[in-house]
């Protein structure tokens, strides 16, 4: 199965964001006090990870239009930031018993 994620975030406010987490053709929205829009292609491909669990897949491919997502979760980049330190980790505990391949989408 492919999921195609993508994360948008816009400055609706000052110190108020508006995060659009798209997966497929689910949209889910998210208003913060913080945020990036690395932080919400994570969030987005942690929703792909854990509608695959759910479904009973073994093997995924997750496309997101991020790259340093990809890149961070492929180990070929550093991840330098603590937030998104914890996007990657987070993705990748949900990974756990599954055979996943990122791709840049």
């Amino acid at each position: 199965m492919i999921y195609y994620c993508r994360g948008i975030c816009q400055v609706i406010a000052p110190d108020l964001f508006l995060m659009i987490l798209q997966v497929n053709n689910l949209l889910f929205e998210l208003v913060s006090d913080t945020g990036s829009c690395h932080e919400a292609a994570y969030m987005a491909q942690a929703i792909a990870l854990r509608i695959a669990k759910q479904e009973g897949l073994k093997t995924v491919i997750i496309e997101n239009t991020n790259r340093h997502v990809v890149y961070q979760l492929r180990g070929e980049w550093r991840t330098r930031r603590p937030v998104m330190r914890r996007g990657r980790d987070a993705c990748r505990a949900l990974a756990t018993g599954l055979d996943v391949q990122y791709r840049v989408g």
